[in-house]
């Protein structure tokens, strides 16, 4: 069993900085706009959902330990005759990776959301792509995502995968996928929203502002597409606030 918490324990941490990794791409400015969609994919097809398995499996370790050690009271309990105490605040301090779930949950819906917003924005010409005499998107993916190549896991999302998902993607209308994306924010809102209220932060509350938003200018392209939109960064470094202009 100690391997296991090991092993949870350092994928955890490795998956963080993989995360950061990609993401500080964006505060550096290292990405074009058109590359923006491969990122957000990346985010929430692999490293989101394996963040927060990794801390579901944590989260039922703990449980696991702590329903042991509470057996093992009570046995201690039962042979000397005393009735061990009821803690009322054991499920939530049994359960602490609950509140980091939820958050990363609500990043992966909202990595989904830009996903779906760029595809649907490239496809109508809101957003300009290189020409393909003068660019290799396979070459661009690759050194993005090249750093992940030696590690074992989680394994390497080669490009055919993420070929594959973007053209499937592209088949649905574009007012399916601005739909769709305004679903995505319109979720993490909901979630952010619930943490909001437990662990009070600004960041949180930034986010919260940011999806409100997203979510309003998704719903108004899936009505009308032909309007024109902007990025705006100033609330976040990593996820913009969409704006029609």
């Amino acid at each position: 069993p100690h391997s296991l918490f090991l092993g949870t324990w350092l994928l955890y941490h490795v998956l963080k900085l993989m995360v950061r990794y990609t993401l500080s791409g964006f505060e550096l400015e290292l990405y074009s706009v058109h590359e923006w969609a491969m990122v957000w994919w990346y985010l929430y097809e692999l490293l989101y959902p394996w963040l927060i398995n990794c801390l579901h499996r944590a989260d039922t370790v703990l449980s696991e330990h702590m329903e042991n050690m509470d057996r093992e009271k009570r046995d201690k309990a039962s042979k000397g005759k005393k009735k061990a105490k009821a803690n009322p605040k054991k499920g939530v301090k049994s359960r602490p990776y609950l509140t980091e779930i939820a958050c990363y949950q609500a990043h992966a819906n909202m990595c989904a959301g830009y996903y779906k917003l760029m595809v649907a924005a490239r496809q109508e010409s809101k957003i300009l792509i290189p020409n393909p005499q003068f660019d290799n998107e396979v070459v661009r993916y690759e050194h993005r995502f090249g750093a992940f190549a030696n590690l074992l896991t989680p394994p390497l999302m080669p490009y055919t995968q993420f070929k594959e998902v973007l053209e499937h993607t592209e088949k649905a209308s574009i007012k399916t996928l601005y739909t769709a994306a305004s679903r995505d924010f319109g979720q993490a809102r909901q979630i952010l929203e619930t943490v909001q209220a437990s662990v009070p932060d600004e960041e949180i509350l930034n986010l919260i502002t940011i999806n409100k938003t997203n979510f309003v200018v998704a719903s108004v392209l899936a009505r009308d597409s032909k309007r024109e939109i902007d990025f705006d960064f100033s609330l976040h470094q990593n996820f913009p606030t969409i704006k029609l202009v």
